[in-house]
């Protein structure tokens, strides 16, 4: 039964310090100056022989070296070992590896396991993907390779897949990996079936790549596998190379021994990159290769609208198998965007917002919150010059305005102001209504009363009454509170006209007319009027003769008795008083009657008398 080797894995990471988590890395630099050199002065082409197996390759964890071939694991439980190429292999260039292959004794049904793996990617050559079912290859992304499995392997998880099902026998089989994604996905197409391992033999392979069609051949005791690989290269120029095997609690001897390699060295690159301080891309990487050793060097971008802050990585250096990155950080050159907010009534600013960016962005500023703190206090809006999207930070300062207007409120007696109350309802601090702005105190009545008395003080005719009302009406500042404008106090009517006292039959008023009063304002005074009716004075009445009225009749009950029972007046009948509504009786006239009959019957009486 095949492990997870994740466990092993981190073993291995503590006892040779390995870094990264999923990935493997190896501490040993690249193979050493004297071989570059050569390799420079000559041509990148090089052809390793078995001998100089252990100065291009580096031997990790559990594998060895000696000679011409590598010991990845030993035929015990938890090994794990691998082998890498010093320098990266130009993949534009073809390459052919010959060598013998080791599985050990036993196939996966007998306790065997796990296989090797030809491991190709295209980072640093000091990386490796996982063991156990993984081959070196999972774990890594944008690599691919080759397998030789003796155990197959039926679960899967995050960092590779089953085996193809035609194998689920235990037989040994080889297929190609694509492990592009991270995941190490063993392809089905393609696939064969090997002899299991038996006696530790060593069985001849051929690694081969013909760099102009991509297409890579594999050679194993009188098999062929061959595919391309041009989708797996996705246009990275040079590849890391490795050799990698494991073992759980099933295991083997597993090993390899180089009988050449021929292959172009890949130029060492140098990739700098110009970001800003958000780590986002602001101009296009730079790229430069050359041969080790050889020299380069690099210098930062003018970039519009950037100001370069700092540098991380050499500026100059030497070509070396791995790629070397320089980063120029630049941070965004900042302009100003300043609001202001102006108070037309006064021509004065009442705020400015001044907020800065980085050239480029887009500000988030908007002018509603302040603008409706402002409509709260009593203003209202009359521009606003800010743009409501798109507020770019450009390499200009910009000035934009929101102009503001005072209102103002008409107070009268329909609209008068509510005394001690906010003169804006949202505004609880700001200005109250003063108590000028009530009802009451926006209106004045000027009155005329006429008493009507007789001259012992009582009332002779109910009391004439006119009147007339001014209004007041004014401007206020919603703002402030204060008066800005008097529309003054307003009539329809300024003056009294005239009263006719009226008619009280004997009686003569003290006026018969009380005049027309003109040019009355809210600041006179009410105008009072006391007409006094006094009694007509009547003469004594001395006829030279009795006199008999011809139709009035004088009637008494007895002789005897002096009462006045019944006098007889004529035709005449009560009479209104004018502009009055009480009526005149005729008691006057009755009275004069019953003087002048009683002279007659005196003067008659005597006249008997003496007779």
């Amino acid at each position: 039964m095949r492990v997870n080797y994740g466990k092993y894995l981190i073993l291995a990471s503590l006892v040779f310090g390995v870094t990264g988590g999923a990935n493997l890395f190896v501490t040993s630099e690249v193979a050493d100056a004297t071989i570059i050199k050569n390799l420079n002065s000559h041509s990148r082409i090089v052809t390793i022989n078995g001998n100089d197996f252990s100065r291009f390759f580096t031997a990790n964890h559990n594998a060895t070296i000696s000679g011409n071939m590598v010991t990845l694991t030993n035929d015990s439980v938890g090994q794990i070992g691998n082998t890498l190429l010093n320098t990266k292999i130009d993949m534009s260039q073809s390459f052919t590896l010959n060598g013998k292959i080791n599985l050990g004794n036993k196939g996966g049904g007998y306790g065997g396991g796990d296989g090797i793996g030809f491991v190709f990617q295209p980072g640093d050559t000091n990386v490796i993907g996982l063991g156990g079912n993984s081959m070196g290859i999972g774990g890594v992304k944008g690599a691919f390779g080759f397998k030789l499995d003796t155990y197959y392997n039926s679960d899967s998880d995050k960092y590779y897949s089953p085996d193809p099902t035609q194998f689920s026998d235990f037989s040994a089989f080889g297929a190609f990996v694509d492990g592009t994604s991270g995941v190490a996905k063993t392809l089905s197409d393609g696939a064969q079936k090997i002899d299991s391992p038996n006696n530790n033999q060593f069985k001849n392979i051929t690694v081969s790549y013909d760099g102009d069609t991509k297409v890579m051949t594999i050679n194993y005791d009188g098999k062929v596998w061959s595919r391309s690989v041009a989708q797996y290269i996705d246009g990275n120029t040079s590849m890391s190379f490795g050799l990698a095997s494991s073992t759980g609690l099933f295991h083997n001897l597993q090993q390899f021994q180089l009988t050449d390699f021929s292959y172009t060295v890949a130029q060492g690159s140098v990739i700098t990159h110009y970001i800003d301080t958000l780590g986002n891309n602001i101009a296009e990487d730079t790229i430069q290769s050359g041969d080790l050793q050889s020299k380069w060097t690099t210098t930062p971008k003018q970039i519009p609208g950037f100001t370069l802050k700092k540098v991380e990585g050499n500026t100059s250096g030497q070509y070396t198998a791995n790629d070397q990155n320089v980063t120029y950080i630049y941070s965004k050159n900042q302009s100003n965007i300043n609001i202001n907010y102006i108070d037309d009534s006064t021509n004065k600013i009442l705020l400015t917002d001044n907020i800065g960016g980085n050239i480029g962005d887009k500000s988030s500023y908007k002018t509603a919150d302040k603008i409706k703190k402002y409509l709260d206090k009593g203003y209202a809006l009359v521009s606003d010059s800010v743009p409501s999207e798109n507020l770019i930070f450009t390499s200009a300062n910009q000035n934009f305005d929101v102009h503001l207007k005072h209102k103002t409120t008409i107070v009268n007696p329909s609209k008068p102001g509510k005394p001690g109350k906010p003169i804006n309802p949202t505004d609880v601090s700001g200005p109250k209504w003063g108590i000028e702005t009530s009802k009451a105190a926006l209106t004045k009545n000027i009155t005329e009363t006429i008493h009507y008395i007789y001259e012992n003080g009582k009332q002779a005719f109910h009391d004439v009454f006119d009147e007339i009302t001014f209004e007041h009406e004014f401007v206020i500042d919603n703002v402030t509170g204060q008066k800005i404008s008097d529309h003054g106090w307003k009539s329809n009517i300024n003056y009294f006209s005239k009263k006719v006292s009226p008619v009280i039959a004997g009686y003569t008023p003290s006026k018969s007319v009380v005049g027309r009063v003109d040019n009355i304002t809210e600041n006179s005074d009410s105008v009072y009027e006391k007409i006094v009716y006094s009694k007509n004075i009547i003469g004594p009445i001395t006829p030279n003769k009795p006199i008999l009225p011809e139709s009035n009749t004088t009637s008494f009950a007895n002789p005897n008795n002096s009462s006045l029972e019944k006098l007889t007046t004529g035709t005449d009948k009560e009479k209104s008083l004018p502009k009055t509504d009480s009526k005149l009786t005729s008691s006057l006239s009755i009275l004069g009657v019953l003087m002048v009959g009683y002279a007659l019957f005196v003067g008659i009486y005597s006249k008997f008398k003496k007779n």
